[in-house]
């Protein structure tokens, strides 16, 4: 997503609280988390860092491309029970979606057909630049979540309810200062989730479901207490593929990057990053440098930035960031041309796995894109659900016919690298 900044919005920090049509329900909407009272602590999971205060100020505090922020807390009489993030700016379908061109096809060999395809399907694109909502996280996979609300306070059916007549508020709110609200993106929705989210938000509030690329994750399996444990579980193919990329891999030098690193190198970090989110088939957001360094100061251990070293030269990093049992692979980048004679993509892999098992962690979720090769460490597919809405209603009718045709689409092989797993 490309966004803009909105003086309108940022002029003024607006603090709204409304009464809700479900039974004592009322909520709070902020545009600041600064603004945010201390009841967000008290309604927000402890499990889930995404979803606290120290997060989101790191994030608002080094917004992308000044993305601005919506921040509701959900009250029951007075009780605070739940909380929801959304981030607003400008989404243009033309530089946030590319096109993965067919290993097998070499630039100016392509059939006709194909480029044909590719010139109207990017004519559309150019023409959808519109102002929208994503209520979640444009910069996390999977579901860290959109909404939250304490257990046993209301039902699925009935979040989806609070959730949409939330966002109805806060588009009244934003007509006000002339701000107008045209897409709503709902991310992301987990395959147990989607029967529910089917039935209220497509059938009764008219969203209309698509998928993107699906979230990897690995599972630690019982027993695994180390690396060596989960090389042990692999066949012996891909045992010999591990080996492989540390003998390729062996001329790197890793180090751990403190505050004053991060700050130092900032420039070169941002440019290795944008080498790859260039390249990615769907990129909502593009960051801002000084991200890394307020998650490093504000999270300290449990984010961890490590830098590779080629000869003395920094030519790659990558992040994570725990979140409690789970271990978050954040982002990365890297000189491609130091990437195939040093396996570099895949030692970045394994030493993020290296880094769950040293910090107690039960999983490692690798988000989206590079499929195949995630799949080769273990990591498995998890489909996710998301939903959207066009404010016009004859906009809205052809909606999943624009996503559809839009949507770039990544042929993969998954593959099973452990012992007990189908081959």
């Amino acid at each position: 997503m490309e966004y803009q900044a909105d003086s309108k919005i940022l002029e003024k920090n607006l603090t709204s609280r409304y009464v809700l049509p479900q039974k004592d329900m009322s909520v709070v909407i902020y545009h600041s988390i600064h603004d945010v009272s201390e009841d967000w602590n008290i309604a927000a999971p402890a499990k889930n860092i995404f979803l606290q205060k120290t997060y989101l100020q790191v994030l608002e505090d080094s917004p992308p491309n000044d993305v601005h922020f919506i921040y509701m807390l959900f009250y029951k009489k007075s009780k605070p029970i739940g909380v929801s993030i959304a981030q607003i700016g400008n989404f243009s379908a033309d530089k946030s979606i590319n096109e993965n061109e067919n290993e097998n096809e070499e630039k100016g060999k392509r059939c006709p057909f194909s480029i044909i395809t590719d010139f109207i399907k990017s004519f559309v694109a150019k023409k959808v630049d519109i102002k929208a909502m994503v209520v979640g996280n444009a910069l996390l996979t999977g579901e860290h979540h959109n909404i939250y609300f304490q257990d046993g306070e209301v039902t699925d059916e009935e979040e989806c309810n609070i959730l949409n007549g939330a966002l109805k508020l806060v588009e009244k709110e934003l007509d006000k200062k002339s701000i107008h609200i045209s897409l709503f993106y709902l991310k992301e929705y987990h395959e147990r989730q989607r029967p529910v989210a089917q039935k209220m938000l497509i059938q009764k509030h008219k969203f209309h479901e698509f998928t993107a690329q699906p979230n990897m994750i690995l599972n630690f399996r019982e027993g695994w207490e180390s690396f060596d444990d989960y090389l042990a579980a692999m066949s012996s193919k891909y045992r010999v593929r591990v080996k492989r990329a540390f003998k390729k891999g062996a001329a790197i030098e890793r180090k751990d990057f403190t505050v004053d690193d991060i700050r130092k190198n900032l420039p070169k970090i941002f440019e290795l990053y944008e080498w790859i989110a260039d390249a990615s088939v769907f990129n909502l957001v593009k960051l801002n440098p000084d991200y890394f360094v307020g998650l490093k100061e504000k999270l300290g251990d449990d984010f961890k930035m490590t830098g590779y070293y080629i000869d003395g030269e920094f030519v790659a990093f990558f992040t994570t960031i725990k979140n409690h049992h789970e271990l978050e692979a954040h982002f990365l980048g890297y000189n491609e041309s130091f990437n195939r004679p040093h396996q570099m993509y895949l030692n970045i892999l394994y030493d993020i796995i290296k880094i769950a098992f040293d910090q107690k962690c039960s999983e490692v979720v690798f988000a989206r894109t590079a499929l195949e090769i995630k799949s080769s460490v273990g990591a498995e597919p998890h489909q996710m659900y998301w939903y959207l809405r066009h404010r016009n209603s004859f906009s809205n009718r052809f909606l999943s016919q624009i996503v559809d045709y839009l949507n770039p689409k990544d042929e993969w092989t998954q593959r099973k690298p452990f012992k007990d797993q189908v081959k």
